[in-house]
């Protein structure tokens, strides 16, 4: 599995926002995730992503004590999608549970991960989570640029394999 690319964009430079979610097409194998601001809860990061994928964050019916059911569906919809890459943005302001979270999605679907961290060095939220995986950080634009999640002309069908 590659390594979760780290990108940090101390300025906020609207660039990498935009460029993030212009590559946004699950069809083409990307999607970007876009936290709703106000919420803390991975349930509620759960429902973000599903409605990143196009799918119901609302999922009907009673479950079990313990069960994550909107991790469950995240999960499910990105092995049955052809959703090879994530990237999230706003990640400074993810929690250590939320991002190992992500973590555990990776792990589960293969998914290769990109996080933008939107300040100058990592939140000790962040960091701590990042230790229990490999990971790689760039600060520097065009470097970030050359980061597969960046080729919005191909749509992912250039860089699907890699």
């Amino acid at each position: 599995m590659p390594p979760v690319a780290v990108v940090i964009d101390p300025g906020d430079d609207a660039s990498h926002t935009h460029t993030a979610l212009a590559a946004h097409h699950p069809p083409s194998g990307r999607a970007t995730l876009h936290p709703g601001p106000g919420t803390t809860s991975e349930t509620g990061l759960a429902h973000d992503l599903l409605a990143a994928l196009g799918k119901p964050p609302l999922l009907p019916g009673r479950f079990p004590a313990g069960r994550q059911p909107p991790w469950e569906a995240a999960t499910a919809w990105i092995t049955t999608l052809p959703v090879t890459r994530l990237t999230v943005l706003r990640a400074h302001r993810l929690t250590a549970r939320r991002t190992m979270r992500l973590l555990q999605l990776r792990a589960l679907t293969g998914i290769h991960l990109t996080l933008v961290c939107h300040r100058l060095h990592l939140p000790a939220a962040l960091h701590q989570a990042l230790q229990t995986a490999d990971y790689s950080v760039t600060a520097d634009f065009q470097a970030a640029r050359r980061h597969p999640w960046y080729c919005i002309r191909c749509r992912g069908r250039c860089c699907r394999t890699q």
